[in-house]
């Protein structure tokens, strides 16, 4: 039997003792969203954050596979990979093109060519003719050193269709290989040129040198016109300051 009741109370609709169990009011529920609300803002920019990091360890990863493969290659050739462009005569109007680059080094990674792909990187815009020379890839080669402009065979390609032996790297520990590029083929250390250093890692790249190892750097430090960073690049460890000024392209 219900209790009675009592007299001057009004009763507009079920209670939470009433039937159907307990329930949240409006403004229960709109507090729980406002809190849910909060904490995925706060929580957001450090998941952004954390799969930033998963990808430039994946992208490291590669790398590392990359430059495993390089080495494999040199101890069996002797010499390192000629870069994708060749230029026995520079001019706008003759340029001899040479295929090499990562295709060389496919069998060293099962011809697995998904490796030379970042995970960071965003679709990129290749041109017909790297489509036709590269065909993939989000990294850069170190074929030129800091010597392109200058016609100075200071990197791991080829001038003249010359290799650069195995023993013409003098500090392979302390030269840079292969990283993140803006170009899909080539690298460069300068930043008024197509193949500039990446800044896909927060404002950084990841970069593979001779020996294998791998570092991360902002792209500043990289791009820095001081001996200590240039000398990184050349294959006689030196920072040939002739070189330094680059005309745009």
């Amino acid at each position: 039997m219900n209790a009675p009741r009592r007299k001057g109370h009004l009763s507009f609709g079920p209670t939470r003792s009433c039937r159907g169990g307990p329930a949240f009011t409006l403004i229960e529920l709109l507090v729980v969203i406002a809190v849910m609300a909060l904490l995925a803002a706060l929580l957001l920019p450090t998941l952004s954050k954390g799969k930033a990091t998963a990808r430039s360890t994946a992208c490291k990863s590669n790398l590392r596979e990359i430059g495993i493969a390089l080495n494999l290659y040199v101890q069996e050739f002797h010499q390192y990979p000629p870069s994708v462009l060749i230029v026995s005569t520079w001019s706008p109007q003759r340029q001899t093109w040479g295929i090499s680059d990562f295709s060389s080094l496919l069998p060293y990674v099962g011809d697995a060519s998904s490796v030379f792909n970042c995970p960071e990187a965003k679709a990129t815009n290749l041109s017909t003719y790297d489509q036709l020379i590269v065909g993939f890839g989000d990294y850069g080669y170190n074929g030129f050193g800091t010597g392109f402009q200058k016609q100075l065979a200071l990197g791991l390609g080829a001038l003249n269709q010359t290799p650069i032996s195995e023993s013409g790297v003098k500090v392979p520990t302390d030269m840079v290989a292969i990283g993140d590029s803006t170009s899909a083929s080539a690298i460069e250390p300068f930043t008024n040129v197509t193949d500039q250093v990446s800044s896909r890692h927060n404002n950084g790249a990841n970069i593979a040198f001779c020996d294998g190892h791998i570092e991360y750097g902002k792209m500043g430090w990289w791009s820095k016109a001081s001996e200590s960073a240039r000398l990184r690049w050349n294959n006689d460890h030196q920072p040939h300051r002739e070189t330094w000024v680059v005309a745009a392209p």
